[in-house]
């Protein structure tokens, strides 16, 4: 009861600030039967401010669905994207059960925001927890180990990603594509891109820009040219990516075909394509 009386007297305030926040709180009540039945999507879709996602919390404490694992993790979700991560880190605190998905979110919401060690840590004590990781726990978490870089870390996380056999799905394997890339491993991230049964736009980016970052631009032309082979459509990531690779090792004829590619599918409006190509 206590909880529910400090979230009440530090969310309230923000419910009564304009007749618009009245509004929120009335549509909130009024669809009560909403939140019982766990379709988010009409209240959560209006919280497009800070203050917004603290008045639906409001709302939620007195009409007593707070303690709604479900909402909870939405909760998390919306104050992460708004930008208020030391109130998705007290909802998450407070949450009386917790599954995969709030784990997942909190994990999420520190990337997201830049705290990338938090995150982690966050994940040592899911494990401690007993709480299995699923494919949606690793893409974010070895986006953490790629910001700062730290390969051991990665490789620790790989581990789990083989042990819990999610290593074949498309999200998890591209990220440790571009992790072993950006840590300077860069075939290591070959080698896991060799073993994808499917590859996407995203797979072939980061393996190419993984041989670039490493100065293995024929590398990079191979993979390039393997993509063009099976007709995978290109994007401005991939042109951005490849044309550095190519002016060092004096493929005049084959800039000059990617330029056309360029231009037939109006990529030279893009920034990034623009200035690999005046380079």
């Amino acid at each position: 009861m206590f909880k529910h009386v400090v979230w009440f007297r530090l969310l309230l305030p923000q419910c009564l600030q304009a007749q618009s926040c009245a509004t929120f709180a009335c549509t909130a009540f009024t669809n009560a039967n909403i939140a019982k039945s766990g379709n988010f999507g009409s209240l959560a879709q209006l919280c497009t401010t800070a203050r917004l996602v603290k008045q639906l919390h409001a709302v939620l404490v007195i009409s007593g669905h707070s303690k709604d694992v479900l909402w909870s993790t939405k909760l998390v979700n919306l104050y992460a994207n708004n930008g208020e991560l030391s109130f998705s880190r007290l909802t998450f605190r407070n949450m009386h059960k917790k599954n995969v998905f709030s784990w997942n979110s909190i994990i999420s919401a520190c990337v997201k925001n830049g705290f990338f060690l938090e995150a982690m840590e966050i994940f040592s004590e899911m494990l401690l927890e007993a709480v299995r990781p699923d494919r949606f726990t690793f893409p974010v978490l070895l986006k953490a180990a790629a910001a700062l870089l730290l390969l051991r870390k990665g490789r620790s996380i790989h581990c789990w990603v083989a042990k819990l056999g999610v290593d074949s799905d498309v999200y998890v394997a591209s990220s440790l594509i571009n992790l072993y890339g950006k840590c300077g491993a860069a075939w290591d991230a070959h080698k896991v891109f060799d073993k994808m049964f499917y590859r996407d736009v995203g797979s072939w980016n980061s393996m190419i820009s993984g041989f670039c970052q490493n100065g293995l631009a024929s590398e990079a032309v191979v993979v390039f040219e393997q993509m063009i082979i099976r007709n995978k459509p290109l994007d401005s990531i991939t042109v951005a990516s490849i044309l550095p690779a190519i002016a060092p090792l004096g493929y005049l004829v084959k800039g000059r075909l990617i330029h056309v590619y360029v231009i037939k599918h109006g990529l030279d409006f893009d920034t990034f394509v623009s200035n690999a190509l005046i380079d």
